[in-house]
């Protein structure tokens, strides 16, 4: 009933945390009361829920403070020992600074610890406690918010309580032990979770994920509690919307040893208004309990939402039943609200809500207070939130008392985290104990409102399988003893057994080697898209981990971020940001009902640099711990830790969510930017609307760029509640003269304010001519004759060949073109002729193919791989003239595709990718190989198919025809300055296919016979650097005569002999081990064209990239040694990992790894880089390529590579399954496969028909890259009897890059070969091509 009452002033002050009662009242019969918590409020219309009160009967003090603290042996019993003490802050955690929070400079040493207590496992707490003389005849109650792990309590030397949770309040009532009016000396034996609750075969109790299974310690807020003897136990209220009804059932406990009767009143308030009151009359048992249930119709209650986020209070009042003073008395705090499911709707209120989410793991003390709770979410709802997973455990209650009062939406998650793979599955009192932590933790929270949905475990199938699904669907009817109000699902597994309300996921469609061709590849889990069905929408489906910020390298994430993803975290932020931004896109196409990445609040943005020294601002309330200082990096969040600082720094990655996050907004269905000046702007616009009402919209654009006047246009939609519809936003476009910005703004308004911005390029119609003459002799092939109709509308002289059986005169500058989509067959004697071709200074261009033709001098790999996104690694190539390092992507296809077939990097011969794609940068889509006097230009764009819609498209096809038309530089005679013709220097080139020649001292004819010079600066070279030394006067007259003097691996005692080549005073620099495997192209000169970041990042490689820096004055840094590790961001786990890649720039100073000079007509270029090796990775072979290509090194073809022919070769397999000679029928589309799954012992073995002396094989699978062995070893032999092991690989990764592996090792004599598979593996061995290389 509706009665408007003042709110009476009470004596007595409710505690901050009030028990939830279950079980028998009489506390002296029991040690231990698992009991929950109630709202932490203070008396009606009075301070905020987190304040903690400490006036009154109820509340006696707060027991935060310092206690004394020792560590204490394993099996350790009372009494403790006299001595021995140290202080400790309560709250806090005596190990803080361990485990998976332990970093080389101490960033989560929050309270000075000593650092022997992280080891403990076991330790003493103490503190007197003086309870007054005044609250005799009351119930004395310790009350423990939580402790971590086990707890035995002593007062004054007898145990009170045992209690084994460490997440959850417990109490202990001490009134028999008590001396009132004195001191009383309160013990604690705690033992950590890894003692306690971890056994031999797991942990036998739920922990939470990995600070709960580490952190020990009292880690809430402890009280002294005095309660009448009659007192309310708990109460928990239950709202309908639907019926408008109010409902309590509260709990009574009478420790007294006679039966009471008492009067229990319930009333609600909203603020100093009463509302409601309901009375009776009740009669607990002596040393019992009574349940009082009050249900009442309520017309008009003020309902809790995000947008309203309204509370009322419930006092409850115990009377004796005559009437008299309040006995007992505590406050509820909750909100009128109603959570349902309808199908596939999640309902709050009967309206439907869509949920944008953000979570993330308990890190503990820094974590503990409301200030914290209150930034992460203001910041999280500023950016889109309105839902929040407190993951893994059950958060502190002041985190759900801000949700309440902020309107952030809640799921309440269990501390049951399968995640790490370490539960006790098959002992029975592990799923007791999680039955009960279930129970208690929804006793603690179920009357916050902001609580939408029980998380009942998380991940738990997905660790231990789905065998274990009718044990985890079993935990349901535990949430449901206590609470029927709300949805109860299983946080990432599904539903199993159909026991979920709700239906939930983690990575369903993750965009990182794979998926990448964005937009299009994020829409994938819509209706009518390829995995449209795998949500059947018969319940809500939540999305609520996605994105690979925790567990992704650069590598990883590079297919979109390209080269900047490897140089420092706002690259790999960026690369992030882009991916988050078209899943976060595609899932809301998709419709899904919550969508919540893996995070905002921690990856989204910058760890902090605290100093370590400011001491953080305590709660003013007194409550959670009072941290003595943050360490750098330890959080991303500042309430109040450090004054200078910002309360947050976003990264790209926040940027992106806020872009895409808001409840109404329009974003565009592609990503296309390029347009031509003077054509039709069309972009379809999907507009959102997860509010609950239909909305009628007014979505806007314009059109706006220096010199442009502005260009509007609008739309009118109404969108339904939760909803989506489509929107073409149409623009004439202006012709414009030249490249010109311009930024196209979309808004949204009527039902929410929305904008975007767009940075658009709008380019002039292309040149109707080239601007140099061309003749073309063009192989069509299969594909028409639109090459050489393209050609011929550009003013080319273009004709077509029939085949390769008659190619140009390489003297009459006719370049033979391979047309777009021509798919020739060519032969091993057809690939001979164009290599002569191309020796004589002819000039091949190969324009798209979906099956590469073998046209080069060494084998060409390539895989099918559809990307919107390419990378531009040579900005300084005159192919690329005019396009910018966003240009190629998204292009006007059908599907916005840029590419479908990708050339791989061979790790040898003079091939440059001018422009990279593909997962680790491993492919490009654009390259050029120099050969001879001439060169081969491979172009996998679609520049003929896309020219007429795609302006970057048709400026690269008059680039590449510009380009060719005029003649080739031939490349230059490389002689290498060494000690040992069989050294590493000369075997890495040699390896790499270069034509090297070793030179041992320098004179006239040395210099005579070289147009490159490279110098092996390394130890052991006294006497070969003495002769460069002394013939620096020749060098010098050399270097101006256009020479290349490229200096590698100098070291400070062998810098002084090559010093007269540099500037004065240039020095090396030691890096240290951090800043030894990584190095970044600056961007400022040609000679990295071909050589990006990931060629540069080595932490696979076993080597250093790099042991010293070299600074100079003057000259150009091509390569620089890179400020961040990523060794120590991969060292790192999902808290530390950021935080160590930014703790790793610190103090760093850039030094050059990769450096050059002019000198007359030539240069002098030092290389810093350790790429020569014996038995070199292919990673260091390829660099050495790439170097050696990019400073024009002439490079050996076919037999003269080493590679040897085929004629003779025969296979032999086990299996005996399949055409062996298929692996070396030089035809790609074909292959060998064992037809089975890989085992230990499948091998393919070849007889080369004759001895050879062999020093590397290549392994073709690229067109089925997961069946290259995952471990291998190369067996030869030269009778087919005896076999020598040559190599032994446990891991042939760092050997394989897109299904190519590529083995070098020491020469050795072999007629047969085989390669043995040694791990077993879930897919088949198979080769597509084998490559057999001998020594020259």
């Amino acid at each position: 009933m509706d009665t408007p009452h003042e709110n009476p002033s009470s004596a007595l002050v409710p505690t901050r945390r009030h028990l939830l009662g279950i079980g028998a009242a009489t506390a002296a019969a029991l040690a231990l009361q698992p009991l929950g918590s109630a709202r932490a409020v203070a008396a009606p219309g009075t301070a905020p829920a987190s304040a903690p009160r400490t006036g009154g009967a109820r509340v006696l003090r707060s027991l935060n403070g310092t206690w004394d603290f020792q560590p204490a042996a394993a099996g350790a019993a009372y009494p403790p020992p006299q001595d021995g003490w140290a202080a400790i802050p309560v709250p806090a955690e005596w190990n803080m600074d361990s485990g998976p929070f332990a970093t080389a400079w101490h960033a989560y040493d929050l309270f000075g610890t000593p650092a022997e207590w992280t080891t403990a496992d076991t330790a003493w707490y103490r503190r007197s406690v003086t309870v007054p003389a005044s609250a005799k005849g009351q119930r004395i109650v310790l009350r423990f918010e939580a402790v971590n792990f086990e707890t035995t309590v002593f007062v004054n030397g007898t145990q009170v309580a045992h209690h084994l949770e460490g997440l959850l309040p417990f109490e202990a009532d001490i009134t028999d032990q008590t001396v009132f009016g004195g001191a009383n000396t309160v013990h604690l034996l705690v033992r950590s979770p890894g003692a306690a609750a971890r056994q031999s075969d797991g942990y036998h109790h739920p922990a939470g994920s990995w600070w709960g299974q580490e952190a020990a310690g009292i880690w809430q807020d402890v009280w002294l509690l005095a309660r009448n003897p009659v007192s309310v136990a708990g109460t928990a209220v239950t709202t309908s919307v639907t019926d408008r009804t109010f409902g309590a059932t509260t709990g009574l406990r009478n420790d007294s040893a006679a039966d009471t009767a008492v009067r229990v009143d319930h009333t609600v308030w909203d603020g100093a208004r009463q509302v409601m009151r309901l009375s009776r009359v009740v009669t607990v048992p002596a040393g019992g309990t009574a349940t009082v249930e009050e249900s009442a119709g309520w017309r008009s209650p003020r309902l809790w939402s995000p947008a309203d986020p309204h509370l009322y209070e419930l006092r409850i009042d115990v009377r004796a039943a005559r009437g008299g003073p309040v006995l007992d008395s505590t406050v509820e705090r909750f909100g009128f609200r109603e959570v349902t499911v309808d199908g596939p709707a999640l309902l709050l209120n009967g309206e439907p809500q869509l949920l944008r989410g953000d979570s993330w793991h308990y890190m503990g003390s820094i974590q503990n207070s409301r200030a914290y709770a209150e930034l992460w979410m203001t910041m999280a709802m500023a950016a889109g939130v309105n839902y929040m997973r407190l993951h893994a455990m059950p958060y502190p209650p002041v985190y759900y008392d801000v949700a309440d009062e902020l309107g952030m939406m809640i799921v309440g998650e269990s501390g049951i985290y399968g995640s790490s793979g370490n539960y006790a599955m098959n002992a029975a009192d592990f799923w007791d104990n999680c039955a009960t932590h279930l129970r208690a933790r929804v006793v603690r929270d179920r009357n916050h409102p902001s609580i939408i949905a029980w998380s009942a475990e998380n991940e738990m199938l997905a660790a231990f399988g789905q065998s274990w699904a009718p044990q985890v669907a079993a935990l349901k009817p535990a949430v449901l003893a206590e609470d029927t109000t709300r949805p109860v699902y299983f946080e990432g597994d599904g539903d199993p057994q159909g026991a979920g309300d709700l239906r939930s996921t983690h990575y369903p469609l993750e965009i990182t080697t794979g998926s990448t061709a964005i937009p299009e590849s994020a829409r994938a889990l819509a209706p009518g898209q390829s995995r449209g069905d795998e949500w059947d929408r018969k319940k809500p489906f939540l999305i609520s981990e996605f994105s690979s910020m925790y567990y992704a390298n650069p590598s990883d994430v590079s297919t979109l971020g390209g080269s900047a993803a490897y140089a420092d975290l706002d690259g790999l932020w960026s690369a992030h940001a882009l991916t988050v931004r078209a899943q976060i896109e595609g899932f809301r196409y998709a419709g899904i009902t919550a969508i919540s990445p893996w995070n905002t609040v921690w990856y989204g943005m910058q760890p902090l640099p605290f100093d370590g020294t400011s001491v953080p601002q305590a709660d003013k309330s007194g409550s959670g711990p009072r941290l003595k200082r943050v360490g750098p990096f330890a959080a991303t969040l500042n309430p109040g830790f450090q004054r200078g600082l910002p309360d947050y720094r976003p990264n790209p990655i926040h940027d992106a969510v806020v872009r895409v996050f808001q409840p109404v907004a329009a974003l565009a269905l592609d990503y296309r930017t390029h347009y031509f000046g003077g054509t039709t702007l069309a972009k379809d616009l999907m507009v959102c609307n997860d509010t609950a009402a239909a909305q009628k919209l007014t979505v806007a654009w314009s059109l706006s760029g220096k010199g442009i006047p502005t260009r509007r246009g609008s739309a009118k939609t109404t969108v339904p509640a939760t909803g989506r519809t489509t929107v073409t936003a149409k623009l004439a476009l202006p012709t414009v003269r030249q490249d010109t910005a311009a930024t196209l703004k979309i808004t949204v308004s009527g039902g929410g304010s929305f904008t975007d911005e767009i940075a658009l390029s709008l380019h002039p119609a292309p040149a109707a001519r080239l601007a140099a003459p061309l003749k073309a002799a063009v192989l069509e092939g299969g594909s028409g004759a639109a090459t050489t109709q393209a050609l011929s509308a550009l003013g080319a002289t273009a004709r077509t060949l029939p085949d390769l059986s008659a190619l140009p005169d390489p003297a009459s500058g006719e370049v033979l073109v391979v047309a777009e989509g021509a798919g020739p067959t060519v032969s091993e004697d057809d690939r001979t002729a164009v290599a002569a071709f191309a020796a004589a200074g002819g000039q091949v261009l190969v324009l798209a193919q979906s099956a590469f033709p073998q046209l080069l001098p060494w084998p060409q790999f390539t895989i099918g791989s559809r990307q919107t996104v390419t990378h531009v690694a040579a900005p300084h190539h005159p192919v690329l003239a005019g396009i910018g390092a966003d240009d190629l992507r998204w292009w006007h296809t059908d599907d916005e595709s840029v590419v479908s077939t990708l050339l791989l990097k061979p790790r040898f011969g003079s091939l440059l990718s001018l422009a990279d794609a593909g997962p680790a940068l491993a492919a490009g889509a654009l390259a050029e190989a120099r050969f001879d006097k001439g060169r081969y230009v491979l172009c996998q764009y679609p520049v003929v198919a896309a020219q007429a819609a795609e302006p970057v498209a048709a400026r690269l096809l008059r680039n590449l025809l510009g380009y060719v038309a005029a003649p080739a530089q031939p490349t230059g005679r490389l002689g290498v300055l060494t000690s040992d013709a069989k050294g590493a220097a000369a075997l890495t080139l040699k390896a790499a296919g270069a034509d090297v020649t070793v030179i041992a001292a320098v004179d006239d004819a040395a210099l005579q016979a070289a147009d490159i010079l490279l110098v092996d600066a390394s130890a052991g070279n006294d006497t070969q650097l003495a002769s460069l030394k002394a013939a620096a006067g020749a060098v010098g007259t050399w270097l101006e005569a256009g020479g290349t003097l490229w200096i590698n691996g100098a070291t400070p005692d062998t810098l002084p002999a090559v010093a007269g080549f540099l500037p004065s005073g240039a020095a090396l620099t030691a890096l240290d081990a951090d800043h030894q495997h990584g190095a970044v192209v600056t961007g400022r000169s040609p000679l990295t064209g071909g050589i990006s970041n990931a060629d540069l990042d080595w932490p696979g490689a076993g080597s250093a990239l790099a042991g010293y820096g070299l600074t100079a004055r003057g000259g150009t840094s091509a390569a620089d040694a890179r400020a961040v590790s990523w060794s120590q961001f991969s060292s790192g786990n999902e808290q530390t990992k950021y935080g160590k890649a930014a703790h790793s720039t610190v103090g760093f100073t850039a030094s050059s790894v990769l450096w050059h000079t002019s000198r007359g007509k030539g240069r002098v270029v030092v290389d810093q880089l350790q790429w020569p090796t014996r038995n070199a990775l292919p990673t260091q072979v390829g660099l050495a390529a790439v170097l050696a290509a990019s400073l024009g090194a002439a490079f050996a073809a076919g037999s003269g590579s080493g590679e040897l022919p085929t004629t003779g070769w025969k296979g032999f397999t086990n299996p005996a399954s399949g055409n062996p000679a298929d692996a070396f029928d030089r035809n790609p589309s074909t292959r060998w496969s064992s037809d089975a799954l890989r085992q230990p012992g499948m091998y393919y073995g070849l007889d080369l028909g004759a001895p050879h002396t062999i020093d590397k094989i290549v392994w073709d699978a690229s067109a089925s890259s997961g069946d290259v062995p995952g471990a291998a070893d190369l067996m030869v032999s030269t009778d087919n009897a005896a076999w020598t092991t040559v190599l032994s690989l446990s891991d042939t990764a760092p050997y394989t890059a897109g299904g190519v592996m590529t083995l070098t090792f020491d020469p050795v004599d072999a007629r047969y070969l085989k390669v043995v598979n040694t791990k077993a593996a879930g897919l088949y061995l198979s080769v597509h091509e084998i490559y057999v290389y001998a020594v020259q």
